[in-house]
């Protein structure tokens, strides 16, 4: 999970960022961890999470019946599972799959005091996000349930020269 900050000026780059700007990642294999992202230095909050062997074996068969997969909907903790059902059908795959997505939903509007989530369901060949870049929303929370995960850069490994005009639009 991770609250971002947009940087709207390019020329940011060739500043150092003063230390009280840097964050931190806080990481666990607890998901207590999640209410860390409320420390004023904390910016990103990793939950090193094992996926049940069921649920990988859930994730694989959905997989191989759903290639192309592609769910965007929004959700409450009580109605990820009929949404799912409807996306992907009624199997015990999805149902072990929904289970675990709709625990992942409630925890995420409890922290943020949220009646609803936006979830977006993708089977990815390629990187999603293959730029680096800011985006502006407040918080998200990204599982990787098949495959390799999210990488994520601690401040002192980003090279702010790719950011916006930096780039020169490569």
């Amino acid at each position: 999970m991770s609250a971002l900050t947009a940087m709207n000026e390019p020329q940011l780059n060739c500043i150092p960022l003063p230390e009280k700007l840097i964050r931190h990642a806080s990481e666990s294999r607890e998901a207590a961890v999640f209410s860390d992202v409320y420390q004023d230095d904390i910016n990103i909050v990793i939950w090193q999470r094992k996926l049940s062997d069921q649920l990988v074996r859930a994730a694989n068969e959905i997989l191989k019946t759903h290639a192309k997969l592609e769910v965007a909907e929004v959700v409450t903790a009580t109605n990820v599972h009929p949404k799912l059902w409807k996306a992907l059908g009624d199997s015990d795959a999805v149902k072990v799959l929904s289970d675990d997505i709709t625990l992942l939903v409630d925890m995420f509007c409890c922290v943020f005091d949220l009646k609803k989530a936006g979830l977006r369901l993708t089977a990815l060949d390629r990187a999603m996000c293959p730029r680096f870049h800011f985006d502006r929303i407040p918080c998200r929370l990204v599982t990787t349930f098949h495959g390799v995960a999210t990488e994520w850069l601690p401040h002192q490994l980003v090279d702010r020269s790719k950011l916006g005009a930096g780039n020169q639009g490569k």
